[in-house]
């Protein structure tokens, strides 16, 4: 992805930069979100690994509730963002 200062991850999930316009917000997807995105039924996960695989989706997801009006800061990604009818 194009956006940049992708943060390291932190004890409850991931913490990243999305620019949307000329703005740049601070989001987390939470290690459940995370998990909710891994395809392995393992309890160990990677969550970097599992970012990485899906940032093209993560990135879609944060700017829709950006721009749907989410000012929270971070935004929070859940993994109630993450169900089919919100990420396709």
């Amino acid at each position: 992805m194009g956006d940049s200062g992708r943060d390291a991850s932190r004890d409850d999930g991931i913490s990243f930069i999305v620019t949307v316009g000329a703005t740049d917000r601070k989001c987390v997807i939470t290690r459940d979100a995370l998990k909710s995105l891994c395809l392995d039924d393992s309890d160990e996960i990677q969550p970097k690994a599992i970012f990485w695989e899906n940032e093209d989706r993560i990135y879609r997801v944060a700017r829709r509730l950006i721009n749907a009006g989410a000012w929270d800061s971070p935004l929070i990604l859940e993994p109630r963002y993450f169900s089919e009818r919100l990420s396709q």
